[in-house]
C-alpha cells in the first residue's frame, strides 16, 4: 500500500494544480506500491475524473475516485443503469447487474 499527497491544505488551492498532476501522482504511487490491487483518489474536489480511464488502461488496474464513487452511488440509487464510458470501470459497469458490489 502506498499513500502520497501534495501537501495542499486549502481546498481552493486544488484549482491551481494542473490536471496532469493527479495522473502522474497516481502512476508514481501505484508503481512504488508493490502488491497494490488498485488506486483510490479520495478528494472529490480534485478534478481527476477525466484521468480515470487512462489510469486504468495504463496501469492495468481499477481506479476509483471519490467523486466518481459518489456519482455511481447516486445513479445506482436512482435506478439509472446506463453505461457511462470513459470514466473508469465503475461507471462502465453501472449497467451490468451481475457486477460484484453493484
Amino acid at each position: 500500500m502506498g499513500i502520497k499527497g501534495l501537501g495542499i491544505t486549502r481546498n481552493a488551492d486544488l484549482n491551481r494544480v494542473p490536471y496532469h498532476v493527479a495522473y502522474r501522482l497516481a502512476v508514481e504511487t501505484y508503481r512504488e506500491s508493490k502488491g497494490a490491487e488498485g488506486v483510490y483518489i479520495p478528494c472529490p474536489r480534485w478534478p481527476v475524473v477525466g484521468s480515470i480511464g487512462s489510469l486504468e488502461r495504463d496501469l492495468g488496474t481499477r481506479v476509483v475516485a471519490g467523486i466518481q464513487a459518489m456519482a455511481w452511488f447516486g445513479l445506482k440509487s436512482l435506478g439509472i443503469k446506463e453505461q457511462i464510458k470513459g470514466y473508469g470501470t465503475l461507471l462502465e459497469r453501472l449497467a451490468d447487474r451481475t457486477a460484484a458490489g453493484c
